[in-house]
């Protein structure tokens, strides 16, 4: 019997057994109670068995699925399960219990982060955003003059302040990342560890052109090592780079290029398929040197994300999508949206007065006889947010073409989305 709860004393024993169990991992009594308040006031799933033997903890958060739109989502994390309770079914009433809940509230996805991927595979999750390592070499890169941009280092305090507006913008526009709510941030300045940062981060914030001299970007990092005459020189982790414009990414990028006494900078969790390594003058100054999914994600409402995500389509389409006892499953028409007026500056930008531009398609279940495209609910997720594309999903042999043209119909309607990224650890 699933219990959905407050958090509790025995719920923050448990998680930290837990941790420790089976990652290994020691986390603080009082940096698991930060992490744990980050949760739904009733989010906690819990099986009893004269204790807690399996549980789970929910977040609502809010994903953006295509630059400008957003859908609301529920986290999962903290899964476990005791080796005394394993082969019981617990993880699978688990799983249901929460994505029942979820699209109760009308939450159009579940996401998670997946410690092995061959367990949430089979629960229509599926990966969508990909996290990199490049690494420079700063003695060797060279950066190409661009338009000015200032750049600073800040103190604690001041970065309160200027990050979380920057890093508004960088999500809004950015697919798959996840919005920071002001708790969120409280908890990443007062207790890191809770958000998964280290504790020893330093900050340097971009300046562009902007009217009211606002933050466009910046750089959390740290020097794991200090130099020495004995050691020599020593690396630098950038662990988040937030910048959103051409003119941002430079200043940054030559910041850490002038850094002395290091021999490498690493920037951590970047989008793989937005490698910063075409800036430079000579491109093998910086390299790939590692990759791992980060955020997976579990279709819910597929009207609601296909309105959303599919705003370029311009001819009907129908999707058949395989959904095991899931919410997705069936067979959906997709209906081009009607054309008309840009609604106000404001929404689009002053640029579009007198432009006209689709209001959003409609999507509903089937009626019609045949579906052009047949493919997994999991599939669908990771291509409508670009996590994939349509030609490696056909080349797999994952998406199923029964109209011919439909495919590349589907690809057009998907084009220029920008590459998806989730930076946000919940």
């Amino acid at each position: 019997m699933i219990e959905r709860t407050a958090l509790s004393e025995e719920f923050v024993h448990f998680n930290q057994s837990t941790l420790f169990l089976h990652y290994g991992i020691h986390q603080s009594e009082p940096v698991i109670r930060a992490k744990l308040a980050l949760a739904e006031p009733d989010g906690f799933l819990a099986v009893r068995d004269r204790g807690i033997v399996a549980g789970a903890v929910s977040r609502r958060l809010t994903m953006t699925v295509r630059p400008g739109r957003t859908l609301p989502a529920t986290g999962l994390g903290e899964i476990a399960v005791l080796p005394s309770h394993r082969r019981r079914g617990l993880l699978r009433e688990l799983m249901r219990a929460h994505q029942r809940t979820s699209a109760e509230a009308g939450h159009a996805f579940t996401v998670l982060n997946a410690s092995e991927g061959g367990i949430y595979g089979r629960f229509g999750y599926a990966p969508v955003t990909t996290d990199s390592v490049w690494t420079l070499d700063p003695r060797t890169a060279a950066i190409p003059r661009t338009a000015p941009c200032e750049v600073e280092l800040l103190d604690a305090a001041a970065a309160r302040t200027a990050l979380p507006p920057a890093f508004d913008a960088y999500q809004r526009a950015t697919p798959a990342e996840l919005a920071r709510e002001p708790a969120w941030w409280r908890t990443r300045f007062d207790c890191p560890e809770a958000v998964g940062a280290p504790a020893d981060q330093h900050c340097v914030l971009a300046r562009g052109k902007q009217a009211d001299g606002a933050a466009t970007g910046y750089a959390l990092w740290r020097r794991p090592a200090p130099w020495s005459q004995e050691t020599g020189p020593a690396p630098v982790i950038v662990d988040e780079f937030i910048a959103p414009d051409h003119t941002t990414t430079q200043a940054l990028l030559a910041f850490f290029t002038g850094l002395d006494l290091c021999d490498r900078v690493e920037f951590r969790r970047r989008p793989l398929t937005a490698p910063l390594h075409w800036r430079f003058a000579d491109p093998r100054s910086m390299r790939l040197t590692g990759a791992t999914d980060r955020l997976w994600v579990r279709l819910l409402d597929v009207p609601a994300v296909a309105t959303a995500c599919l705003t370029g389509l311009d001819a009907p389409l129908t999707l058949r999508v395989h959904d095991a006892n899931g919410p997705a499953d069936g067979a959906w028409d997709i209906e081009p949206g009607p054309y008309g007026p840009a609604r106000t500056a404001a929404d689009l930008g002053p640029e579009a007065d007198g432009l006209r531009v689709p209001y959003g398609p409609g999507c509903a279940k089937s009626r019609r006889g045949a579906a052009d495209l047949e493919l997994e609910a999991g599939d669908l997720a990771a291509v409508l947010l670009a996590g994939t594309d349509v030609p490696r999903l056909m080349a797999a042999g994952r998406l199923v073409e029964h109209t011919s043209g439909s495919a590349l119909r589907l690809a057009r309607a998907l084009a220029g989305t920008g590459a998806p990224h989730c930076s946000t650890v919940f």
